[in-house]
């Protein structure tokens, strides 16, 4: 009965765990660039047979038949673009990701973004310089430049840039760090095979409509749990009271 109650209590962790998730893709729908995360969960059992097809004997924990979040898997699917006439967006269509200097280190984004400041560096709103093909930070004169779909900046008709894009070489070893970033992973190579949509931002690809669907069946399951606890410990107190009695 104990192992029963710890199986639901795990179910709800699982749900609650899932449900920030989902909220957090939810409060991003309208963030630019954003990569909706999908909670991916495992249990004892598909733990222990997974180790045991790859004849690893490593300790896989107790066998307490319940659920657990294993991993939050971040979706790269490409969002529609929004055109915004605004000089300093820029979208990328298809692969690739832009790279930012922040206190020296670069991390990398799929929202353009992008501002002036006081220098005339190319900055991302949300902070930090937009490095060039060679990694470096790009200057401009103003906002009155062109754009390419390589992302070359001319001004005056005289090409003073190019916007570095860049990929990795497995897209799941990017960690989030927050505001729309990524940690630099190793391997990172230029790719200018892409295109660069400018006066244009990619959208979240985050859809509400799943989203809400998620967010309900993982509610319900979640009440579900939660009903099954009680359940358990009402049985359980009734068990101990019954025993008790005196007879």
């Amino acid at each position: 009965m104990i192992r029963s109650f710890f199986t639901a209590t795990s179910g709800a962790i699982t749900e609650n765990k899932n449900l920030s998730v989902i909220a957090n893709n939810m409060a991003n729908m309208q963030t630019a660039g954003f990569k909706r995360d999908i909670p991916l969960d495992t249990t004892f059992a598909a733990k222990l047979l997974t180790r045991l097809a790859m004849a690893d004997s490593g300790t896989v924990g107790q066998g307490v038949f319940g659920r657990r979040v294993e991993e939050t898997y971040t979706d790269f699917a490409q969002g529609g673009f929004a055109p915004t006439e605004r000089a300093l967006d820029f979208a990328i269509r298809g692969e690739g990701i832009f790279a930012v200097e922040q206190d020296g280190a670069v991390l990398w984004t799929r929202n353009g973004e992008f501002a002036l400041d006081g220098d005339g560096n190319l900055v991302h709103a949300r902070g930090g310089n937009v490095l060039d093909v060679n990694g470096a930070p790009i200057r401009l004169a103003g906002a009155d430049f062109a754009a390419d779909g390589e992302g070359r900046l001319y001004e005056g008709g005289q090409e003073v840039a190019q916007i570095g894009l860049f990929a990795a070489e497995d897209a799941a070893e990017l960690v989030k760090t927050g505001e729309g970033f990524f940690a630099e992973p190793e391997g990172g190579a230029p790719q200018f095979a892409q295109t660069i949509l400018w006066r244009t931002l990619e959208q979240s690809n985050t859809n509400m409509t799943k989203e809400m669907s998620l967010a309900l069946v993982s509610a319900r399951e979640f009440q579900t749990y939660s009903r099954v606890m009680k359940m358990i410990d009402e049985m359980t107190n009734q068990t101990v009271t019954e025993i008790a009695r005196p007879v």
